[in-house]
């Protein structure tokens, strides 16, 4: 769509997609429009525009300068943020280059730019007092434009070095680093990748690192309770962001045009109870591990909020975490009830967030919003 320079390119596109007989747009696009023949031209200009429209309520902003007043807009409504930089699985190594020093350059901005904010106790402080004001997550495979699991050695050999040069910076500059989860094919070898260098000396007695479980893997619990013994272990706590996960239909198509066994959930209720599962297993590893809980789902939030609650967990030792620009009733609810929230702010432009987009119009909590 962004390369699109006309609407009469939009409207062939969309019936390329969309018509069922070649012609003609379904009646849905036509809806209330009334404007018989000339509808598709006026509404390819419309189509264009409510894109880049929806991409700027779920994006920050094209650049940290651009998302700063977003960013600190929220924190006056006592909501924080995880920034994440749109794109992934880059394909040269001057484009990964190029995403380390954004990642850098993020890193830099927004801790110094923290230095100048208020405290607010109940975004910027745990059990055990002070949190880093400034949180990113990472998408490893923007680092690296080879990742080969084939090439296990040589792979993980330059992800750690990248990750390194992060991990320096951001305690250097107290911020909290996140590394996201990806496709199903990248899961084992980011796990590996943490688990080695949160071990690292350097590295070994921060807290501020975290990593995601995608609950609508058959594997999760296995994985979480893997961590669990890793994270005791370590002797540090760090945190998990427990996820439903949203690459749901990548992950069925690609297995099934592989003949693999699909490693998801078909089922929407199996991948609820695999959340309840996971974050009941997370709490009950506290202090050596935190919870993140990453879900618009009320049932979801409200399973892991009783659990903790039963399990006299103090409040402040865990979030919720969800997108920038959806679900604003449920986190007003949560912001009430005196806990953490925190944002999963994008930044970037909409080219590298199409992507972005798709996925959050594929999920199910999103479709909503959407309309």
């Amino acid at each position: 769509l962004p390369y699109l320079q006309s609407s009469s390119e939009v409207a062939k596109h969309l019936k390329e997609y969309f018509a069922e007989s070649g012609d003609d747009l379904p009646s849905v696009f036509n809806f209330g429009l009334g404007l018989g023949s000339l509808a598709p031209g006026i509404m390819a200009g419309a189509v264009k525009k409510n894109v880049t429209q929806m991409a700027k309520m779920f994006i920050t902003g094209e650049s940290p300068q651009d998302a700063l007043p977003a960013l600190k807009k929220a924190r006056k409504g006592m909501i924080t943020f995880t920034a994440d930089l749109l794109g992934e699985a880059t394909l040269s190594e001057k484009e990964a280059n190029n995403y380390l020093n954004r990642y850098l350059e993020l890193i830099d901005w927004l801790a110094r730019d923290a230095k100048t904010w208020e405290n607010v106790p109940q975004i910027d402080e745990d059990e055990n007092g002070p949190i880093p004001k400034v949180n990113v997550s990472v998408k490893v495979t923007a680092l690296y434009s080879q990742i080969d699991e084939a090439a296990w050695d040589q792979s993980m050999a330059i992800v750690k070095e990248r990750l390194r040069l992060v991990f320096r910076r951001a305690i250097s500059q107290d911020v909290f680093i996140n590394l996201d989860m990806e496709q199903y094919a990248h899961k084992d070898f980011l796990l590996r990748a943490f688990e080695e260098l949160v071990m690292e000396d350097e590295f070994r007695r921060y807290p501020h690192f975290g990593i995601v479980i995608q609950a609508y893997l058959r594997d999760a619990v296995e994985d979480v309770d893997k961590l669990i013994l890793f994270a005791r272990q370590r002797g540090t706590p760090f945190t998990i962001r427990l996820v439903k996960g949203a690459y749901w239909d990548f992950e069925v198509v690609y297995a099934r045009q592989k003949g693999w066994p699909i490693p998801v959930f078909l089922n929407k209720k199996e991948s609820d109870a695999s959340f309840e599962t996971c974050s009941r297993r997370i709490i009950d590893g506290y202090p050596h591990l935190r919870v993140a809980i990453g879900s618009h789902n009320v049932r979801s939030i409200a399973a892991t909020l009783a659990y903790a609650k039963s399990k006299n967990l103090d409040p402040r030792a865990l979030e919720v975490q969800m997108l920038f620009g959806m679900a604003d009733a449920i986190k007003r609810a949560l912001v009430r009830d005196g806990y953490r929230l925190r944002e999963y702010a994008t930044i970037g432009e909409l080219i590298p967030g199409m992507a972005y987009l798709v996925r959050r119009l594929l999920e199910n909590t999103s479709n909503e919003s959407f309309l």
